[in-house]
C-alpha cells in the first residue's frame, strides 16, 4: 500500500513536470522576439533620378533692318506673343519715296556724264589752241570721280531695293520684342524684331549627384512635369552628361565648379515652352537582371561589413526551436528598396528582414503569426 502511494506520488511528481515543463517552454516561446522572412531571389533594380530646375529660355533670331535704311515702315503685322512661321512677312516699308529717289540720282548720274562728255571735247579742241590742257585734265579727272561717287550710290539704292520692301521671319516661332512703329524709321541699332527659335528643343540644366549620375547615359528618357503648361509629363531626352564647370580668373583653367556632381541636359520638344518655366523632372533607370536580391532592411552593417541574419531551425525535446546566425555577405550594386547580393548565402536561405525586437547571433526567435 505504502509502496503504490509512493509510485503514485513519484508518477504524479514527473506529470507535473512535465506540465510546467511544457508550460514554461509556451511561456518562452510568447516571449521570444517575432521575425519576419525572406528569401533571396533573382530581380532587377530600379534607379531614380529626380528634382527641378528652369526651362532655359529659347535659341533667338534677331531680324535687323539695313542699317542704310531710312524708309519710314508702312506696316507692322506682328506683336509680341505672336507664332510665326519662316518666310512670314513682319514688317512692310514705305518705298515709294526710295523709287523717286532712285530715278532722281539716275538723272543726277546722267547729267554728271553729260558734263564730263563736255570736258573731253573741250580738251580735244584744246590740242590744236592754246588753252591750258592741265586744268581741263583736273576738271576731267574731278568729273570722272562725281561719276563714280554717283555710281556707288546709285548701286546702294539698287541693293537695298533688290533686298525687298519688308523683313520676314527666318524662323519659326514666337515673336519676344518688336521694336518698330509704323511712319517712323528703323533704328539699325536694335533688331527690328525677335523671335524664339520654336524649332529648336527648349532644355532643362540640372546638378545631379555623381552617384547618381554613373547610371545615366545620353539618350535616356525623361518625364518632365511643367505645372504652368500642363499637368501631364511632357517627354524628354538626355542630350549630355558632362562635367559642371566654372571660369576662373584670366589665364587660370576652368576647374570643376561641383566636383561630386554632374551637369545633365535634358532636351524638351513642346511649342508651349518659351523658357523661364519651373519644371520637376523624373528619371528612370532599370539595371540588367541580377541573381540574388534582398530588402535593404534585411541588409545590416557593423565594423567587420555587411552581414544578414539568417534564420536557423534545430529539433529539440519539445518541438523545432529557431536561432539566429549571422552571417557575412558581399553586395553589389542598390536602390532604394533593394540590395545585389553576390556572395554568402544561397537562395534558400530565409533571412530575417524584420523583428519585434532587437536580434543577434544565436539568439532564438519565434516566426511572425
Amino acid at each position: 500500500m505504502i509502496k503504490r502511494k509512493v509510485r503514485n506520488a513519484s508518477l504524479a511528481f514527473v506529470l507535473l513536470m512535465i506540465v510546467l515543463t511544457l508550460f514554461s517552454n509556451t511561456l518562452l516561446q510568447f516571449t521570444l522576439p517575432q521575425v519576419s522572412l525572406e528569401q533571396p531571389g533573382p530581380g532587377t533594380l530600379n534607379h531614380t533620378v529626380s528634382g527641378s530646375g528652369t526651362i532655359a529660355a529659347a535659341e533667338v533670331s534677331d531680324l535687323y533692318a539695313d542699317p542704310d535704311l531710312h524708309w519710314p515702315v508702312d506696316e507692322v503685322k506682328v506683336k509680341v506673343g505672336d507664332r510665326v512661321k519662316a518666310g512670314d512677312t513682319l514688317v512692310t516699308f514705305d518705298i515709294a519715296n526710295a523709287d523717286i529717289e532712285l530715278a532722281d540720282e539716275t538723272a543726277r548720274y546722267r547729267q554728271l556724264q553729260l558734263s564730263l562728255d563736255g570736258l573731253r571735247e573741250d580738251y580735244v579742241a584744246a590740242q590744236h589752241e592754246a588753252t591750258d590742257k592741265q586744268t581741263l585734265r583736273r576738271d576731267i579727272e574731278r568729273a570722272d570721280l562725281d561719276m563714280q561717287i554717283q555710281q556707288r550710290k546709285i548701286d546702294k539704292l539698287r541693293r537695298q531695293l533688290a533686298k525687298g520692301d519688308s523683313i520676314q521671319a527666318d524662323v519659326s516661332g514666337i515673336v519676344t520684342q518688336v521694336n518698330v512703329t509704323a511712319g517712323l524709321p528703323v533704328q539699325g541699332s536694335v533688331p527690328a524684331v525677335r523671335i524664339a527659335d520654336l524649332s529648336l528643343p527648349r532644355t532643362l540644366t540640372v546638378l545631379v549627384p555623381r552617384e547618381q549620375a554613373k547610371y545615366l547615359v545620353a539618350g535616356d528618357e525623361a518625364d518632365i512635369t511643367v505645372g504652368a503648361v500642363a499637368p501631364e509629363p511632357i517627354p524628354g531626352k538626355i542630350a549630355e552628361i558632362r562635367n559642371p564647370v566654372t571660369t576662373g580668373e584670366i589665364g587660370q583653367q576652368a576647374q570643376p565648379s561641383s566636383p561630386d556632381a554632374k551637369e545633365i541636359v535634358i532636351e524638351v520638344v513642346d511649342n508651349r515652352l518659351k523658357g523661364g518655366e519651373y519644371a520637376e523632372y523624373w528619371i528612370g533607370k532599370r539595371t540588367k537582371p541580377v541573381q540574388m536580391l534582398l530588402s535593404n532592411d534585411a541588409v545590416r552593417e557593423n565594423a567587420d561589413g555587411n552581414y544578414v541574419l539568417v534564420l536557423k531551425q534545430k529539433s529539440g525535446v519539445l518541438g523545432n526551436e529557431f536561432y539566429v546566425q549571422e552571417v557575412s555577405v558581399v553586395k553589389g550594386d542598390a536602390d532604394e528598396s533593394n540590395t545585389e547580393i553576390k556572395s554568402g548565402i544561397g537562395d534558400r536561405d530565409k533571412v530575417i528582414a524584420s523583428s519585434s525586437a532587437p536580434v543577434s547571433d544565436g539568439d532564438r526567435v519565434r516566426l511572425a503569426d
